[in-house]
């Protein structure tokens, strides 16, 4: 994910990275300041938990460095005197932040400092800062916040969808200059944000999670414009009815809809013969006509808290091993017959 921070000036950096800090679970105990700061743009505050329970807390201060339009190295004179700034500010350590890297001279007092003992050092040059981006849950927000959106991405807002003024679906599907596409709306609390990922200017996954305040049932009608998508994944949307535009995803390798609210499962499914792996979790699916054909195609298959109970028999049949893995938590299986299923069937 290269990024291009010349746009911003070395305050909104010091602000980018505070967010991006704080999205990583770090407080902030103290935020960018204007005027002298005795070399110190952040103080934060992150707590670790050993392997008993037992927590501790550190306090870091933190330097953030933009060079990005120059693209020269952080030097050593840049950091001023880093023992006493750790000293002045009570911190137990010390984390620079840059947008290029830091020069030899400057890796090397970061490096000798944390051998001393006192204070711990490390610092983040573009490559790190990039790669913590993509953990962030809040990444492609906070990149959006700051300008920072590359041609290769874009966002679409779902609740602003207005059937009327444009096919989403459509857009998206033409959208050749675009890999990476993220939908807001989704929950922040998700390991990864709503988005569709593009190849060749085709729609090749498409992640929709947690959308319960509006309504995705014009959206997933017309899912088989995208007629390359190998994964597709609608989890606790409450959906009510299995989309049947859906059977006609002929690429579709992965499908998720677990966690709604769907009581029947089309056999006409089956026609999908490149999908290996489906999950119907949690949902109160009541009828799922089974073909054993189909079942034996999957690689996993997870079909737990369900109402099924017509599938004993049909599994029964099946001398498949390419399965993976898969989750026979259902009515119709006693916990001993489950774990005979799985001496015969598992690798």
């Amino acid at each position: 994910m290269p990024l291009d921070f010349s746009q911003l000036s070395g305050e909104d950096f010091e602000f980018f990275c505070r967010d991006l800090l704080e999205s990583l679970g770090c407080q902030i105990l103290e935020g960018p300041a204007r005027g002298p700061d005795s070399k110190k743009d952040l103080i934060i505050q992150y707590k670790i938990k050993d392997v008993i329970g037992r927590e501790e807390q550190y306090k870091v201060l933190v330097q953030c460095k933009n060079n990005a339009k120059s693209q020269k190295s952080v030097y050593e004179s840049d950091l001023g005197d880093i023992r006493s700034a750790c000293k002045i500010h009570k911190t137990k350590g010390y984390l620079l932040i840059t947008s290029t890297i830091p020069s030899v001279s400057a890796q090397n007092i970061l490096k000798a400092i944390n051998e001393e003992g006192h204070y711990f050092t490390h610092y983040w040059d573009k490559y790190i800062l990039e790669k913590f981006i993509s953990k962030s849950k809040e990444g492609l927000r906070i990149l959006d916040r700051y300008g920072l959106i590359q041609s290769e991405y874009k966002i679409y807002d779902f609740t602003a969808l207005v059937p009327d003024e444009f096919d989403l679906l459509e857009e998206i599907n033409n959208a050749i200059d675009v890999k990476i596409i993220a939908l807001k709306g989704y929950d922040e609390q998700l390991d990864y944000p709503n988005s569709c990922y593009i190849e060749h200017g085709h729609v090749i996954s498409l992640n929709i999670e947690n959308l319960e305040e509006f309504n995705l049932e014009i959206l997933l009608d017309k899912l088989d414009i995208l007629k390359e998508l190998e994964v597709l994944i609608l989890r606790n949307i409450k959906l009510k009815i299995f989309p049947k535009s859906i059977l006609k995803l002929k690429n579709l390798n992965l499908l998720t809809i677990s966690g709604n609210n769907i009581t029947f499962i089309p056999s006409e499914i089956s026609r999908l013969q490149k999908l290996r792996n489906l999950d119907i979790a949690h949902n109160p699916i009541k009828k799922f006509d089974i073909n054993t054909e189909f079942l034996k195609q999957l690689h996993f298959f997870l079909i737990d808290k369900n109402h099924i109970s017509i599938l004993k028999k049909d599994f029964e049949q099946m001398k498949n091993k390419n399965y993976k893995m898969i989750d026979l938590c259902i009515s119709g299986f006693s916990d001993a017959e489950r774990h005979d299923f799985f001496l015969k069937y598992r690798f």
